[in-house]
């Protein structure tokens, strides 16, 4: 985890994967909905989570392609 100022931000879900060459990699993401303030966004791109919502914004929590997008990583 990354301190951005004075806090570490804490993604919505770190997924852990071992690459064909044995290493083990990780992919914090943060599912970005219409609540979400700026400055909160740019914490968030500050400790380096992958964004996902509509164009990081005006997104439903429970949208229905959720899914889909996750596995498009």
């Amino acid at each position: 985890m990354k301190v951005v100022g004075s806090k570490i931000p804490i993604p919505d879900l770190r997924i852990e994967y071992e690459t064909p060459e044995g290493e083990r990699e990780m992919c914090d993401l943060e599912y970005v909905t219409e609540h979400y303030r700026d400055h909160s966004i740019a914490e968030k791109r500050a400790a380096g989570f992958k964004l996902y919502g509509s164009e990081h914004r005006g997104r439903r929590p429970y949208g229905p392609d959720l899914v889909g997008g996750l596995i498009s990583l």
